[in-house]
Formats: structure tokens, sequence, C-alpha cells
């Protein structure tokens, strides 16, 4: 017996998942009788696959020299509903094109627009930096966490601009820019509504399948690095598929810096 593996490289980053289908069972496990599936292990595993998106995309698309941002709004003037704090993001992206199409750069962003208990609209964000040496209007130099405040606050009118550079392994990040009301239930966050997006401007590569027909299942056997690469450990994931029953293995393989110090 065998199983399917899939490789999405993403430069310094390989995300693999191995997973066994109806063709490729593993040893001595029986399907059992298909179920239609809950409107609880849909909304799940939605969950995971927009997390799974975005962690790529930050992974492929985004460095520690950028910026993870949180918008907030006085509580004198909260919008009124979500139609208008997306409104106030898409007002915020018009104004940043601008400046980044100047200075030729290119404007990346995944946002979660986030309504709290406590009635109070945020948005966390992390947008991409702009290139070394950009200027504004009037020639001083400008770096992205800056140019939002401007914008935010001085010619949208709102809040105050909390901005962190991104580290290096986005994994929490994925799963806090995500949320939803079902995932922060039980959490110190709790979110009453949300609307996760990010820009069009990047695409995911298709995964390399590779199908392992002589096998025994991936949970009985050691994760295979291959020469160049390094596992994180932390990243390693098995669990059963809900829609299949058949077991699952998700992790990360880094790829090792050979520059000399």
């Amino acid at each position: 017996m065998g199983y399917e593996k899939r490789m999405w490289m993403l430069g310094r980053v390989m995300e693999v998942e191995e997973r066994h289908t109806w063709r490729y069972t593993p040893p001595g496990v029986k399907r059992g009788k298909r179920e239609k599936p809950t409107a609880e292990a849909v909304r799940k595993n939605n969950k995971r696959l927009m997390v799974r998106k975005r962690l790529m995309q930050m992974e492929m698309y985004f460095t520690e020299d950028d910026c993870y941002m949180t918008l907030t709004y006085p509580k004198s003037a909260r919008p009124e509903d979500m139609a208008a704090c997306q409104k106030d993001w898409s007002d915020l992206v018009k104004e940043l094109r601008k400046v980044y199409k100047r200075n030729g750069g290119t404007l990346r962003w995944i946002r979660n627009i986030e309504l709290g208990s406590r009635g109070a609209w945020h948005i966390h964000a992390v947008i991409t930096e702009l290139p070394a040496g950009s200027t504004d209007r009037d020639g001083k130099p400008v770096h992205v966490a800056k140019l939002v405040q401007q914008i935010w606050q001085k010619k949208l009118k709102h809040g105050r601009v909390d901005t962190q550079y991104m580290q290096r392994d986005v994994t929490a990040l994925a799963e806090y820019i995500t949320k939803t009301p079902e995932s922060s239930a039980g959490s110190g966050h709790l979110v009453v509504e949300s609307n996760c997006s990010a820009s069009r401007n990047m695409p995911l590569p298709e995964p390399e399948v590779r199908t392992y027909k002589r096998w025994k299942t991936f949970v009985e056997r050691d994760i295979k690095v291959p020469k160049g690469w390094a596992l994180d450990k932390s990243s390693v994931k098995e669990s059963i598929n809900p829609f299949t029953g058949y077991p699952r293995r998700e992790y990360r393989l880094i790829r090792l810096d050979r520059r000399k110090c």
C-alpha cells in the first residue's frame, strides 16, 4: 500500500502534505460508510484551508522587513457595519497604491476585519514594505508604517495604528489573521464578525504530487528530509481526514542557508 505526497515550493520553505486516499489506503484500514459531512466539519475544514493558504502566501511573498499592523477606530467614531470597514480599507489601499507605484514597488497585503465582543471594529493586516529609498510627494523618506499611519489617521480621520515587523515563523500569525467567530470561541480575543481577504497578486504554485505505492503508511515512517533542508518539528501535524476517514500528515521543511559566515 502507499500514499500521496503533495509539495508546495515557496522559496525558502516547502510545505508538505501526505495523505491516504481511496486509491492509496493504509495497511489494515478499511474505509467506513461514506456520510454527508456535518456543517461543523465543513466549517473546520474551510478554516484549515484558509489558514494554510494565508500561511503559504506569507511564506512566499513576505519577509521580516514587512509589517504586521492593527488599525483601530476611536470609540466615538466607530463604523456602522462591515461594509463601512471594507470601504475604509479600500480607501487606504487606493492611497497606498499611488505611493507604491510612484516608487516602483509592489503592494501586497492580507487583512482581517474584525468586530470584537465589546463593539470595537479593528483591522489586522500584513503589508509589504516599500522599496528602499522610497519618498513621499515632498521627496521625504517614507516607509510603510509611517505611510499607513499618515493615511489612516490624518487623511481618513480614523484611530491608532500599531505596527511591528513580521517574524520569520508566521504560523501563529496565519492562525491569528484568519480568526472567525467560531475559531475565536473560548479564546481571549472573541470575534463576533470577521472578513478575511488578500490582494490578488499572490498566486500560489501548483503542488508537485508524488505517489508511493509500495511504502507502508507514513504514520509508521520517519519523515525523510532532503539534503539541504531542515524539518520544522513544530509544524508536524498528524490527523484523520474527516471526509475520508484516512490518516494525513502535514509538515514544513526549511531550506538551509548555505552562506558562509
